[in-house]
């Protein structure tokens, strides 16, 4: 049990490192302030509450998403597993066992779904916006689209079994976007530290 906790654990945190992109279905993240004026305008209190709703966003996109969040945390910990020394599983297990595994902890529990984001890292993403010259407009649209893409992935996850581990996704189709949203390039070469993570 003690294995399961432990590996589901590392997984769900990696999972929202990677899935962290866009949403849709009316998630999003409404920002104070002129469009036009740079990020660092707003005060530290006014972005401490952004990264906050943001937080409150994606984890609601993940409960709305129950069984693609759980999917993806079963395969990510099938792959952490797979890496050997430190990941590895009970002896003998395969990698659908352990994705089984993970996946059924997940859908037998929100402890996997808990929201990441504490008051200190918001307070240090406030920080991170201090030199951030960036229009808030773009910000805005950025950290949206951000959540469509996360809502996007959490439900492409759900059309997968753990057997894709070795069979991998159905054909022309890949569950996880590798690029971040257009809207973000901008920001990201500007401000690459306040990028939601």
């Amino acid at each position: 049990m003690a294995f399961q906790s432990n590996l589901f654990a590392l997984a769900m945190s990696a999972l929202l490192l990677v899935a962290c992109g866009g949403s849709g279905g009316g998630a999003s993240v409404e920002f104070p302030g002129e469009e036009t004026a740079p990020l660092n305008s707003l005060t530290d209190a006014e972005l401490t509450d952004i990264c906050e709703a943001y937080a409150s966003k994606a984890y609601s996109i993940a409960v709305q998403n129950k069984g693609g969040t759980c999917m993806m945390g079963g395969i990510m910990a099938a792959m952490f597993a797979d890496m050997g020394e430190g990941f590895g599983g009970p002896s003998g297990m395969s990698s659908e066992d352990l994705c089984e595994m993970a996946y059924g902890e997940c859908m037998a529990s929100d402890a996997g779904l808990a929201d990441s984001n504490s008051d200190d890292e918001c307070e240090t993403a406030a920080a991170n916006a201090a030199s951030c010259e960036a229009p808030i407009g773009e910000v805005e649209a950025c950290y949206n689209d951000m959540l469509s893409q996360t809502q996007k992935t959490f439900q492409a996850f759900k059309s997968l079994s753990c057997s894709n581990i070795t069979s991998g996704p159905p054909s022309g189709t890949s569950p996880i976007s590798e690029e971040s949203p257009a809207s973000c390039q901008a920001v990201q070469s500007q401000c690459p530290m306040v990028m939601p993570h």
